[in-house]
């Protein structure tokens, strides 16, 4: 038995180019690691969203790990789009859930960058 927790990562962009560069990458870093949604699209205000849903491994197994590699190659990827004040085309977060302890929280998000290297 391992132990049970889900990582996803919520995206989303008001620039429909940014948001298609984005679910590219996403699409490509986890290809046969986890799957990603299509880009949704708002009626109110056109936002682009897509989201990257768990990897269904135990924390701690192979295929866990290449999840957790897979989402910090993404969060530095969608970092590195930023403008040169600091500002993000991209909004973003990475939410822990389903914890078998009980801990569900936003573990690293766009508002922050310093999370960028972080592996919850």
């Amino acid at each position: 038995m391992g132990y049970e927790r889900h990582h996803a990562i919520l995206i989303t962009s008001w620039d429909d180019q940014i948001a298609a560069k984005a679910h590219a990458e996403a699409t490509r870093l986890f290809d046969d690691i986890a799957p990603v949604t299509p880009v949704m699209y708002t009626s109110v205000n056109g936002y682009h969203s897509f989201a990257v849903l768990p990897d269904g491994s135990k924390e701690g197994w192979n295929h866990s790990k290449e999840g957790d590699e897979a989402r910090t190659d993404l969060i530095r990827w969608m970092n590195a789009q930023r403008y040169s004040d600091g500002s993000s085309p991209l909004d973003w977060a990475e939410v822990q859930y389903g914890d078998d302890n009980d801990v569900s929280v936003v573990t690293r998000h766009s508002d922050e960058p310093q999370y960028t290297d972080v592996i919850a």
